[in-house]
């Protein structure tokens, strides 16, 4: 992997940390708020539809990315998997942090 790409996707990498921390900062106690379904199964859902596209977020706003840098050559198919292993452990901490289960389904866009 090139420098410049490698910095990019160290970026990419920072930025999928940081909206985990933002995430986990909206937690709330399903007691404390009876309008919410589920125990905070929607904060995950936020976070992975952020990054992998979904209802509210279509289309993401980093899988489209990094299959694009893959599309033109900038990343192996070894790079591109080690990426997406290192976000869904950032989709799996959260889960734990918040107390959720760890997802049946093995991949980031297998969350959605």
């Amino acid at each position: 992997m090139e420098e410049e790409v490698r910095k990019e996707v160290q970026t990419i990498l920072d930025m999928v940390a940081r909206w985990k921390v933002f995430w986990f900062g909206e937690y709330r106690d399903p007691a404390s708020c009876p309008n919410i379904d589920g125990p905070n199964d929607w904060i995950v859902d936020e976070f992975t539809q952020l990054i992998a596209g979904g209802d509210y977020y279509h289309q993401g706003l980093v899988l489209p990315y990094l299959r694009r840098l893959h599309q033109i050559g900038a990343l192996t198919n070894l790079e591109l998997e080690s990426i997406l292993e290192r976000i869904y452990g950032e989709i799996q901490d959260l889960r734990r942090l918040l107390g959720l289960q760890d997802a049946k389904n093995g991949s980031v866009e297998g969350d959605k």
